[in-house]
């Protein structure tokens, strides 16, 4: 995964390769690469261009006001010029410096990135003892969470949340209140599928069923709340990974890139500790799966990394 740039790389190195989408413009050279792991994520701060490696990612997030694609080469395949202005202000299509005052530039060459930023996911206590378990996978944030579920084989416990949500199966089969739900191995084109359902504010104060209906393999769930993770400030507060104040917290924004100055910011899931730095950007192990983009965002946004993958 691709996060931030350099401690050592300059707005002008920045410039001069948004300015060239004639080719492969190297732009990910300029960023920190880090190894990307099923379960740890990431808060990604607003103002920060960030990739996504070639594991199935899980994002949630509100919707940005500005999107603007920096690398000119991804996934072996030219990016179209249109998305390098996409949603930018008319007004200034064409200025790169635009977009280079869009980063946040302290944010981006921090040299403690894996410190502040990295997001494992944290258990929801106190724990439940009817084979249904919740970890918040992104809790950071003031105008969103999400929430990994899962359900033990054969088991039928009923989920209850304060707000309105919605859930996407990543593993098993079973069923979610009166209907069928089966994370999909294989989607064809125009064929519908009973993975995503949307749980109203009442259905869930209330409580909804949830039955997983295989005798081995656990009912997996991802649930994204336009809500903050509390109230449960005894899980969150005692622990340190989780700083509700300061710096890493008004950073804590789920969103695939950059955003303006006083809008949101953002966060990712599923890595792990990068390998030591050197003198230039290590490319992923993982493989580079997106583009290298950056998103204005008035929002919080979040990713989740490493999830059952669909194919």
């Amino acid at each position: 995964m691709f996060l931030g740039l350099r401690p050592d790389a300059t707005p002008e190195e920045f410039l001069a390769c948004i300015a060239d989408f004639s080719g492969d413009n190297h732009n990910t050279e300029l960023s920190q690469a880090f190894r990307v792991r099923p379960g740890p994520g990431w808060n990604i701060p607003p103002g920060v261009p960030h990739a996504a490696g070639s594991r199935c990612t899980y994002e949630v997030g509100q919707a940005s006001d500005t999107y603007a694609m920096c690398e000119s080469f991804a996934d072996d395949q030219p990016v179209l010029d249109d998305l390098r202005w996409k949603d930018v202000p008319a007004e200034h299509r064409g200025n790169h410096q635009y977009i280079v005052d869009m980063l946040d530039w302290q944010a981006n060459t921090d040299p403690a990135t894996q410190r502040t930023l990295h997001n494992p996911p944290l258990p929801i206590t106190p724990p439940r003892h009817d084979g249904l378990s919740e970890r918040w996978i992104a809790d950071s944030s003031t105008r969103f969470s999400a929430k990994e579920v899962t359900i033990a084989p054969t088991v039928t416990a009923a989920l209850t949340d304060q707000a309105a949500y919605g859930a996407i199966a990543v593993q098993g089969r079973g069923r979610f209140g009166t209907h069928p739900v089966t994370a999909p191995t294989l989607i064809r084109y125009e064929h519908p599928t009973q993975d995503e359902h949307f749980v109203s504010e009442n259905a869930a104060t209330a409580g909804v069923p949830i039955t997983n209906h295989s005798a081995t393999e656990p009912l997996a769930l991802l649930q994204a709340r336009p809500t903050p993770a509390c109230p449960c400030p005894e899980s969150l507060s005692s622990d340190p990974r989780r700083p509700r104040e300061g710096r890493a917290q008004r950073r804590s924004v789920r969103a695939l890139g950059v955003r303006r100055r006083g809008a949101g910011g953002g966060s990712k899931t599923g890595s792990e500790p990068p390998e030591p730095r050197r003198s230039t950007p290590v490319p992923s192990p993982e493989g580079h799966g997106s583009s290298w983009r950056t998103r204005v965002s008035a929002a919080q946004c979040s990713q989740r990394v490493g999830v059952q993958p669909r194919a």
